[in-house]
């Protein structure tokens, strides 16, 4: 079996830990063809991963020296606010009305007109808006993850030996498991926690959706597909099945056909969702009749089930399709037994025509820190924590293989019921 040195190449996952002020969070990264010889790797990472071979697990907590720069005081800029305005971002066009630039959100550096050294309106890295009235908008310019203490974890997953070293590009795997979004879901500045302006409901349309039909129209014909990739799929049964134990009664909410788990976990699923066909296509729920229930969610939130009635409570690629999902999560609250968690995974596919408007604004990162202020609004939950997966490759015979390259991201946000 080959060993990881200079003469080799290797897959590895990385993996960034670290907490925010109410919870902790994890940030998954694939690295394919890490070439260990020219490779940046932080602090002493690459001299432990000498010798490894696949499985091996090395973990590091990152000194200040081999981590993010801290933040700094004079990356917070104000500029006019007409810098933001007029501009398209995530579907909709900025303008000067309050609703439409909100403090502790981030906007794409490309995207804000006179920033210096940024030349590409196709420059994605984030600016924080820390406060605005009618003249100026503040920005924090720092990394959404400077000042955190971060541990870096590297899971082997394969070793290979290559053959020479002529060409390619270097990367520096700190920076690029960064990247992208991590920290964004716990925005802070300069060491201070944001709570980030996510709207208020109805009053300004951020669960509004383009398509306000009743939602009984739009899934009355069933849709018995897959909504992510093969490997994205197997992937979230792995988070799923790490949080789950055998024997556990699970409620799934706005379930279909497939409730994301693995065919040996033993558990009691109970599955409610808006298709009776669909519920009767779930291996889960077959021969389960009294455990399939049609419940549009939308129109009434409140769950048909006792208090402290399951152990854990999933809700799986949907979450972007609830129009009052604080008052859906309260329900989920009580009917969950004190301890039990509640799952909330997302990617970054859905019907766009359903989704609530916050949801196509913000960036992935962003939307489970919508999720988790969500959480937190119930008053019911502790312990949130987040998981989040990207980089792995898409499987060759994927029907989208052609025009994406990787395997859809994967986003958890979970909590427990307080005691």
């Amino acid at each position: 079996m080959p060993k990881i040195d200079n003469l080799t190449i290797g897959t590895l996952e990385f993996s960034l830990h670290w907490n925010s002020e109410d919870a902790r969070h994890v940030d998954r990264l694939h690295a394919h063809k890490v070439n260990f010889w020219r490779d940046a790797f932080p602090g002493s990472l690459r001299a432990a991963l000498e010798g490894a071979g696949a499985g091996r697990r090395c973990r590091l907590e990152l000194p200040q020296w081999a981590s993010l720069p801290d933040a700094a005081a004079a990356l917070v800029r104000s500029l006019p606010r007409d810098a933001l305005t007029g501009l398209v971002f995530a579907g909709q066009t900025l303008t000067r009305r309050a609703p439409e630039i909100r403090p502790g959100r981030f906007y794409p550096r490309g995207r804000i007109r006179g920033l210096p050294k940024v030349y590409d309106v196709g420059d994605l890295r984030p600016a924080l808006v820390l406060g605005l009235d009618e003249e100026h908008v503040r920005l924090d310019l720092n990394h959404p993850l400077a000042g955190r203490e971060l541990t870096m974890e590297a899971l082997v997953l394969d070793v290979r030996p290559k053959h020479g070293d002529t060409g390619g590009v270097a990367h520096d795997w700190l920076d690029e498991a960064c990247a992208e979004g991590p920290g964004m879901q716990a925005p802070h500045s300069l060491g201070e926690n944001l709570a980030p302006d996510y709207g208020h409901g109805d009053c300004d349309g951020a669960f509004s959706r383009q398509d306000e039909a009743p939602d009984a129209e739009f899934y009355a014909c069933p849709r018995l597909v897959d909504h992510l990739d093969a490997l994205a799929l197997h992937g979230l049964a792995e988070m799923l099945a790490a949080r789950i134990a055998p024997g556990m009664r699970v409620l799934d909410l706005m379930a279909s056909r497939d409730s994301h788990l693995p065919d040996e976990l033993e558990i009691q699923v109970t599955g409610l969702g808006m298709n009776a066909e669909e519920l009767a296509a779930n291996p889960r729920l077959a021969d389960q009749a009294h455990k399939q229930v049609v419940h549009d969610l939308n129109a009434e939130p409140k769950l048909p089930f006792a208090d402290a009635s399951f152990d854990a409570v999933l809700l799986s690629l949907s979450v972007e399709y609830l129009t009052n999902p604080r008052a859906v999560l309260a329900e989920a609250a009580r009917v969950l037994v004190p301890g039990g968690r509640i799952l909330v995974s997302f990617s970054d596919r859905y019907f766009p025509t359903k989704a609530v408007r916050l949801w196509t604004e913000l960036h992935s990162f962003e939307r489970l820190g919508l999720v988790l202020s969500l959480l937190r609004e119930t008053g019911a939950f502790a312990d949130l924590a987040t998981e989040t997966l990207r980089g792995r490759p898409r499987p060759w015979n994927d029907p989208h293989a052609h025009e994406l390259r990787c395997s859809d991201p994967l986003f958890l946000a979970e909590a427990a019921r307080k005691a």
